[in-house]
């Protein structure tokens, strides 16, 4: 695997050479451009040369040439037209006709020409191949870029390798301070002297240790309030072993029974909403949401508890239902309406009443449950709402996790808990708001 910087340096390195060999090869060719108007203005000046010449000597042609070694090709006419001077005779060029700067294709060759008119009237003509002319340039621009190319890549990438480095260094540091770290350790870590760049990343790993430590205190604390809540119903359980163990009569025996099977089903009864509770935290995977028809979802859960309705003799059912469909998690929904019905019938008096209600308007879905029990203080009706808490004017023994249940799946839904009291005397109302326009989401 690549790290971070070397695949950065490969990168840079790449964009750099690529540039750096755009930037040879426009110097080249810029360079061959200049050369060649070195090369044209050489050809003016020997052909100015050669006009001052042409003037003041009277040698021959075959005088001119018998010491002529020159690359290029120098002509020179009369003002009659007779040729007195050609530094190459075999080539047989044809007479120049125009003036300045041209280019004339001759005998598989192409030839750069400059001619001008002498003072007294004659012509002189310079040219060279352009063969023996692009040799030359590229030879010249080529020792010019040459040092260019071989220098400025490797120094580039030093610089390169060198800034790159100094400015990863503050994540290496970083990765180093959380490697020494030990595992309990969830202090903040400083942001004091860092890059403008690396402080996003500092801020979110401390907003992420944050989380992490309030996560770990509420666990803590959980697992604290589930032991006290599961020592009271164990103990209890051993304390009426032993008065099993140590019963004289049968009477004295059943009674101890009776309340040993009452302190297995507290015990058996927390430890299900202990479950429950873990299943719904955030970080446990659920079901797929679904649309969930709640009039139909009342019946059933209505139908489960109407046994120990009964037994107690509590009218249990459901005084409004209209048709209502909300998009969630059924299981879910089946464990906050059972929650809410069995605290409603815990709480409620023998021969009390427990109503369910489903109404839905522009806004709103309303999941009602009315009972006929001794309700919740107005200053205590956010707390029972939390792990474990009791209100102390019901008088009733409990988990403390029924309503706390209902919140979690509530808040999973988007919904909202609206505690009041009875509208028709004493008692609790518990509404569940489903938001009609709200899509739960994960």
């Amino acid at each position: 695997m690549i790290s971070v910087r070397n695949r950065l340096l490969i990168w840079l390195l790449s964009a750099i050479s690529l540039a750096a060999l755009a930037e040879d090869l426009w110097t080249y060719q810029q360079a061959k451009v200049a050369l060649n108007a070195v090369f044209d203005g050489r050809l003016q000046e020997v052909a100015i040369a050669a006009a001052d010449w042409s003037g003041k000597s009277s040698a021959s042609q075959s005088e001119g040439n018998s010491g002529a070694s020159s690359t290029l090709l120098i002509q020179a006419w009369d003002k009659r037209g007779a040729l007195i001077f050609d530094s190459s005779p075999t080539i047989e060029f044809p007479r120049a006709t125009s003036v300045g700067w041209y280019t004339l294709p001759w005998r598989n060759d192409r030839w750069r020409f400059f001619s001008m008119r002498t003072p007294e009237g004659g012509t002189v003509r310079v040219g060279e191949t352009l063969e023996s002319r692009q040799k030359n340039t590229s030879r010249i621009a080529l020792r010019i870029d040459q040092p260019l190319a071989l220098t400025s890549i490797p120094l580039l990438a030093l610089l390169i390798w060198v800034a790159v480095g100094r400015s990863l260094r503050p994540l290496t540091t970083l990765a180093n301070s959380l490697v020494r770290r030990k595992p309990g350790s969830l202090d903040a870590l400083s942001a004091d002297r860092q890059p403008q760049e690396i402080r996003p990343i500092v801020e979110a790993l401390n907003d992420l240790l944050q989380r992490v430590s309030r996560a770990l205190d509420s666990e803590r604390q959980f697992i604290a309030d589930a032991a006290h809540e599961l020592q009271t119903p164990l103990t209890a359980v051993r304390l009426q072993l032993q008065v099993v163990e140590r019963a004289t009569t049968e009477e004295t025996k059943k009674t101890a029974l009776k309340r040993l099977d009452l302190g297995m089903h507290r015990a058996t009864h927390v430890v299900g909403q202990l479950l429950m509770m873990a299943r719904l935290e955030p970080d446990v995977s659920q079901a797929p949401l679904a649309v969930v028809t709640l009039e139909t979802l009342i019946v059933e859960v209505l139908g489960e508890y109407a046994v120990i309705a009964q037994e107690r003799g509590i009218d249990l059912g459901a005084s409004v239902l209209e048709p209502a469909q909300i998009l969630g998690e059924r299981n879910g929904l089946r464990a906050l309406l059972g929650n809410l019905i069995d605290n409603a019938i815990r709480y409620s008096p023998d021969n009390g009443e427990v109503d369910v209600n489903l109404r839905r308007n522009d806004v709103w879905t309303i999941l009602e449950i009315v009972d006929s029990g001794p309700g919740i203080p107005l200053e205590e009706r956010v707390r029972v709402l939390h792990r474990f808490y009791r209100s102390a004017a019901s008088g009733i023994s409990g988990s403390g996790l029924g309503l706390a249940i209902v919140k979690r799946i509530a808040d999973q839904h988007h919904a909202e808990i609206v505690l009041g009291e009875n509208p028709n005397g004493r008692g609790l109302r518990v509404e569940v708001r489903f938001r009609n326009d709200v899509t739960v989401t994960r």
